[in-house]
């Protein structure tokens, strides 16, 4: 199974959310197109992408704030005198902004197997599933679909990140590090908090330069730098899902005064929170 990381979609399901944050919203809608040939193997994808039954899954883009719209692909191509192989064909739509920490850590196509073990059993049953779901749609129907779509795209990646080697980096290399992973769990757990690097490491059980150099190392940025863009994703997702005031905002991402939020959040977003916030109510009017 695998999963193709293209540029984010823009007009499928709504997706405003915190990376890493997975919560359901929009529709999903699964459909096959079937072709001859072997059963298996990987479909790379542009914008689109696609999940096989038999072993791929392709996705143009990931969604902190979840919901995938699938369609069918083009019809199939007749390859040998082999079994037919079905595709369920879809993508996941995200703004690209708040999802870069996760897609910064996918490279352009991400393989994992699914035989042999629980989680590929689970897979192939839930595609299955949503399949059948999508062809004799029932009450509820959509909500299920969006949040199976949301599992499913979760479960590839865990899958990924059991079966990577020493030596790669990237967000999901962190999180699965022992010492980066400590650190980031705590400051996504308490990100309010007005850590230090003394107090990071502490949390790690590492000392403050092996922690630098290991989060640097992996992460790309120093643990306060991450710790900054951490805050001004979730202000963000804040912003565009709530009607809080700036100052509630501020305040639950770990700023004492929402002028300083709002500093911080303009050099990360190039507008004002509050701007940016009108502009985002515009965006989903239009759509």
């Amino acid at each position: 199974m695998a999963v193709a990381n293209a540029a984010c979609s823009s007009g499928s399901s709504n997706a405003n959310g915190g990376a890493g944050a997975a919560r359901g919203a929009g529709s999903s809608d699964f459909g096959v197109a079937g072709s001859g040939g072997a059963s298996g193997g990987s479909v790379g994808g542009g914008k689109g992408g696609a999940v096989s039954s038999g072993g791929t899954i392709a996705q143009g883009g990931t969604s902190a704030n979840g919901g995938m719209s699938a369609s069918g692909g083009a019809g199939g191509v007749n390859g040998g005198g082999g079994a037919t192989t079905r595709l369920v064909c879809g993508y996941m739509a995200c703004d690209a902004r708040l999802a870069q920490m996760l897609l910064a850590g996918l490279p352009p196509v991400v393989r994992v197997n699914v035989r042999g073990s629980n989680a590929g059993v689970w897979l192939e049953a839930s595609v299955r599933y949503a399949l059948a779901e999508a062809r004799s749609p029932r009450p509820g129907g959509a909500g299920v679909l969006a949040k199976l779509s949301e599992v499913l795209f979760i479960e590839v990646l865990r899958l990924y990140m059991n079966e990577q080697r020493e030596g790669r980096t990237g967000w999901l290399a962190g999180l699965s590090d022992r010492i980066v992973g400590a650190a980031l769990n705590a400051l996504h757990k308490n990100p309010a908090q007005a850590w230090t690097l003394e107090e990071l490491a502490h949390a790690a059980s590492t000392s403050r330069s092996v922690l630098a150099e290991r989060f640097q190392q992996l992460v790309g940025n120093s643990p306060m730098q991450y710790l900054t863009q951490w805050r001004m994703l979730l202000a963000a997702n804040l912003l565009a899902r709530s009607n809080a005031p700036l100052a509630r905002i501020a305040e639950d991402v770990g700023y004492e005064t929402d002028t300083a939020f709002s500093r911080a959040f303009r050099r990360e977003f190039g507008a004002p929170p509050a701007t940016w916030r009108r502009t985002q109510s515009t965006l989903e009017q239009v759509r």
